[in-house]
């Protein structure tokens, strides 16, 4: 303690908290491997540390209802919902994704209370998502936000809303975000449903994964 010219073991111990903080805070941003790896990893620890497991489970509660499942994404977005639909159907709940936004619109009128809508929307900006957000909230169904965005509109009118961060990125003004906090999201929602209604596939250790202890 002497030598590192501290006052004693509480000083010892606030500086290596200290530095713990700086090192998990410092970030390669870098477009190589461990940039990408360590950008990816702050990203999900930042989401990890701000998620609110009750949302989880009142979210899941709903995907084990008997309402029906709306999913609505647009653009890179579709990617992680259009797996949540095939891993649903491949479980059979019935659930329906859309994309084009007049099938967005009419499915949400015909929502009605007990019905579930789960919109995935990187920057939580666009037009159509938005006007399918508010047409859900009217209708009574219950409406998830997944989104990169904290501060989006959606957010004010979400029953549900978890924050999925991501470093902004465009190319020749087209976004593209990384999508891999919301597909983990979605990964966690999913693994909660099959673990709660026991449908975990054959244990086969040589094909399958067992979702419920994974």
């Amino acid at each position: 303690m002497q030598k590192l010219k501290l006052n004693g073991f509480n000083d010892l111990k606030y500086g290596i908290r200290q530095k713990l903080i700086q090192r998990r805070q410092k970030t390669d941003t870098s477009l190589e491997f461990h940039g990408l790896l360590s950008g990816r990893l702050a990203e999900l620890r930042q989401m990890v540390e701000s998620l609110d497991m009750d949302q989880v489970e009142a979210v899941t509660d709903l995907l084990c209802g008997e309402g029906n499942i709306f999913l609505f994404a647009r653009g890179l977005s579709y990617m992680p919902m259009n797996y949540m639909y095939n891993v649903l159907l491949s479980v059979d709940r019935n659930c329906i994704l859309y994309i084009d936004p007049p099938l967005m619109f009419n499915a949400a009128l015909q929502m009605e209370e007990g019905d579930v809508a789960i919109i995935a929307s990187s920057g939580g900006a666009t037009r159509e998502v938005l006007k399918a957000a508010d047409m859900v909230k009217d209708s009574g169904a219950a409406l998830v936000v997944l989104s990169s965005s904290p501060d989006t509109t959606l957010r004010g009118c979400a029953d549900y809303f978890f924050h999925c961060p991501a470093q902004n990125r465009r190319f020749h003004d087209v976004d593209i975000k990384s999508r891999f906090t919301i597909a983990f999201m979605i990964e966690l929602l999913l693994n909660n449903y099959l673990g709660r209604m026991n449908l975990n596939p054959p244990s086969d250790p040589k094909v399958y994964v067992d979702l419920k202890n994974w």
